[in-house]
């Protein structure tokens, strides 16, 4: 007689940990889960993956075969979440950190779990912000912790910081006469913007002319706006005027 039969699931995707034990009256029994395909002398059952599973229980001698009553048993294993893709904003300037990264994720045992970092850190939200540049490797699983699957690593890319390697320059000729120059030396990873009014006007052309005397401070940064680099001021002296 069987009296019950107890399973317990896989916890995990792809784990065969899940277990069946039967219990039942008689003496000297064996014990199949496979519909009798396979035996064993007693009703404990470990290590089984998710499936279909057919509780016999017969005499040893091999006589009165039992059928459970409830066959068949059936051992679910969580559902995996699966990653529908990834969406991203890269860090708007040098030297500030506020990337994002947008996990598009379905499915599984709600609510989900979200990972950047290969799995050292969850949180609940699918969104990261205020990231710096650099590569996230992207998980997700379900709650509680199961049947974690990742994605490919996104990666973050900050702007370039332009660098000024030298600014050159020429002082007024004449008195009232505004002929001074300054030109600025720079490079970058793209097209960058100059300035000599510490930012107050921009230009493309690293060439400024018709100066007057006078303080002036060199500034260049990318041509989005980004990443501002700085210079000594240079001071343009035109000739005194005798009196």
């Amino acid at each position: 007689l069987i009296t019950t039969v107890t399973p317990s699931d896989p916890t995990d995707c792809d784990l065969a940990d899940g277990s069946i034990v039967i219990n039942a009256i008689g003496a000297s029994l064996e014990y199949s889960i496979d519909g009798g395909l396979n035996w064993k002398s007693n009703g404990n059952f470990q290590n089984l993956p998710s499936g279909t599973y057919n509780i016999v229980v017969r005499n040893a001698s091999g006589s009165c075969v039992t059928y459970w009553n409830n066959n068949p048993v059936i051992l679910t294993a969580p559902s995996a979440p699966s990653i529908l893709g990834t969406q991203f904003t890269d860090p708007t300037d040098c030297g500030v950190n506020d990337g994002t990264i947008t996990v598009l994720a379905q499915g599984g045992l709600a609510p989900l779990e979200y990972s950047k970092d290969n799995g050292a850190n969850w949180q609940t939200s699918n969104v990261f912000t205020n990231l710096a540049a650099g590569t996230y490797p992207i998980s997700v699983r379900n709650d509680g912790g199961s049947c974690e699957v990742v994605t490919a690593p996104v990666i973050l890319t900050a702007p370039v910081q332009p660098v000024i390697s030298d600014v050159d320059f020429t002082n007024p000729t004449e008195c009232n006469v505004n002929d001074g120059t300054i030109t600025i030396t720079a490079s970058g990873a793209g097209s960058l913007e100059f300035s000599i009014d510490n930012g107050a006007n921009w230009q493309a052309a690293n060439i400024f002319v018709g100066l007057a005397g006078g303080t002036y401070q060199p500034r260049v940064r990318n041509i989005d706006g980004s990443c501002l680099a700085t210079y000594a001021d240079i001071i343009l002296t035109a000739p005194v005027q005798p009196v």
